[in-house]
C-alpha cells in the first residue's frame, strides 16, 4: 500500500524541483560562456605564438641591439633640444682639495650652496685629488671614493657633473694609473690619460650637450681645454744632455722623480711637448690650458721658471686665452704685463685656484721660491683662502668670479676678453 505523501513532503520535493530547473537555468548560460572563454584563450595563444615567432624574423633592428638610455639632465653641457642654441658655457674651478678634511668638506658645501642659483656644467680640477702620496695601492683603494665621491658627488646632486682631473705633484708620488682607472669605476669622475684635450661646442648648430674628450680636430667652432700632465714637464728630463745634471725644480719630491723614472718613458717630457704643439695648433674659437703647477704665482711655492720656459712661447704664438693652475694654496688671479713687439699676441690671463682643502699658504712666497719669473707678471688678486672659481662665458668673454668658502660670497670678479 502506497504511502501518500504528506504536505511537508510533497513541498520539499517541489522546492527540490525549483532548485534543480534554478541549476539548470544557471548552468547553460556558465558553460556558453566557458566555451567562449575557451575559444578566446585559444586565439590569444595563436596570437602569442604568432608574435614571438615574427619577432625571431630578421627585422630593421637586431634583437641585440639596443638603443641606450640618455644622459640625465644634470650631465648634459646643453639642452639636447634641435630649437634652442646650448647655453652659455659654465663650469667651476677647484683643485688641491683631496684630504677628506673639515675645509675640504666646507668647500664642497659652498660649491653646493652656490650652484642653487649658478649650477655648474661640469668642474675643472687643477691636481692634487689625493692628498699625501696619491694612491698607495690601485683603483680599488678606498681612498678614492673617499676623497672625491662621498665628500662631492654623493652628498651634493648640484655637483653630480662631469669632473675633469689633472695630475698634481701629491698625486704623483703614488698610483697615477690608478687615477686615470678611476674613470670608470666612479659616474663623475673623468681622467682618460696624464694628458688630453677637451673641445666643447660653442655655436648653436651643436647638439652635442656634454664634453668630449678627444673630439676630432676638424671641428672648428669649439671651445679647446688643453689638460697637462705639468709633473712630467717640470720633473722629467727633457732628452738634452745639458739638462740630465741640471738642477731639479725644489718642488720635485725624490718621491716624485723616481716614479716617474719608473713609470714614464725617457722622452716623456718631449713626447708632451710635440702633443701640445699639435693640439695647439688646432682651430678652436677661444682655448684654455689647464695644469697643475703655476707659470706665475705670488703665494706659496711661487713661479716655475721651467714651466714658463717650456708654455709662455707656445701659448702666446696659439693664442690661449686663460691659463687655469693649482698648487699654491689660495686664489690669484694674475696678469702677465712683460714687453712685446707692436702686434705681437698677447699672453693668456692666468688663474690659481688652490683653495680646495689644502692648508692655506698664509705667509705669502715660501723663502726658497723662485722669484725670477714672476717680474713678467703682476697679481690682480692674491689671497690665501678656501674657496672655488665660478666661470661663465658669454658673448665672447670669460666672466671669473672667486668664490669665498666661508661664507659663499664673491671676493673677486673679472671680465677677460676672448680673442675670438
Amino acid at each position: 500500500m502506497a504511502i501518500p505523501p504528506t504536505s511537508g513532503n510533497s513541498t520539499n520535493v517541489g522546492n527540490m524541483a525549483m532548485r534543480r530547473n534554478g541549476a539548470d537555468r544557471l548552468f547553460w548560460p556558465l558553460t556558453f560562456v566557458l566555451a567562449l572563454l575557451s575559444i578566446k584563450g585559444v586565439i590569444l595563444l595563436l596570437s602569442v605564438k604568432h608574435t614571438s615567432v615574427s619577432s625571431s624574423q630578421p627585422t630593421n633592428s637586431s634583437p641585440h641591439q639596443f638603443s641606450p638610455s640618455p644622459m640625465p639632465q644634470k650631465s648634459r653641457v646643453a639642452p639636447d633640444s634641435s630649437n634652442s642654441p646650448p647655453p652659455p658655457l659654465h663650469f667651476y674651478v677647484v683643485g688641491d682639495w683631496g684630504t677628506g678634511g673639515h675645509d675640504q668638506h666646507a668647500v664642497a658645501r659652498a660649491m653646493d650652496a652656490h650652484a642653487r642659483h649658478s649650477p655648474p656644467q661640469f668642474v675643472l680640477s687643477p691636481g692634487d685629488q689625493i692628498y699625501h702620496a696619491g694612491v698607495e695601492t690601485d683603483v680599488h683603494d678606498p681612498i678614492l671614493p673617499d676623497r672625491f665621491d662621498n665628500v662631492f658627488t654623493r652628498k651634493y646632486e648640484r655637483l653630480r657633473v662631469p669632473w675633469y682631473m689633472t695630475l698634481g705633484n701629491h698625486d704623483c708620488m703614488g698610483n697615477i694609473s690608478a687615477q686615470i682607472a678611476y674613470t670608470q669605476v666612479s659616474k663623475y669622475w673623468n681622467f682618460p690619460a696624464e694628458y688630453y684635450t677637451i673641445d666643447l661646442p660653442v655655436e648653436p648648430s651643436s647638439r652635442d650637450g656634454y664634453p668630449k674628450v678627444d673630439r676630432p680636430a676638424s671641428v672648428s667652432n669649439t671651445a679647446r681645454i688643453i689638460v697637462l700632465d705639468t709633473c712630467s714637464l717640470v720633473c722629467c728630463a727633457d732628452g738634452s744632455k745639458a739638462h740630465q745634471n741640471a738642477k731639479m725644480d725644489f718642488r720635485c719630491d725624490p718621491v716624485i722623480v723616481d716614479n716617474l723614472k719608473q713609470n714614464y718613458d725617457v722622452d716623456a717630457r718631449d713626447k708632451q711637448l710635440a702633443w701640445l704643439d699639435r693640439e695647439l695648433a688646432v682651430p678652436a674659437t677661444y682655448k684654455v690650458v689647464l695644469g697643475h703647477w703655476p707659470v706665475f704665482s705670488f703665494l706659496g711655492n711661487g713661479p716655475s721658471s721651467r714651466l714658463a720656459a717650456a708654455l709662455l712661447p707656445r701659448v702666446r704664438r696659439h693664442g690661449v686665452d686663460v691659463y687655469f693652475s693649482g698648487h699654491d694654496h689660495g686664489l690669484q688671479h694674475i696678469h702677465a704685463s712683460e714687453p712685446r713687439p707692436p702686434r705681437a699676441p698677447s699672453l693668456p690671463e692666468f688663474f690659481v685656484v688652490g683653495g680646495g682643502g689644502y692648508p692655506l699658504h698664509a705667509k705669502g712666497l715660501k723663502p726658497d721660491a723662485d722669484r725670477s719669473t714672476n717680474h713678467l707678471a703682476r697679481p690682480r688678486f692674491a689671497h690665501a683662502m678656501f674657496g672655488f672659481a665660478d666661470v661663465k662665458v658669454i658673448a665672447g668673454t670669460m666672466h671669473v668670479d672667486f668664490i669665498a668658502a666661508a661664507n659663499g660670497s664673491v671676493v673677486y670678479s673679472v671680465a677677460v676678453p676672448l680673442r675670438s
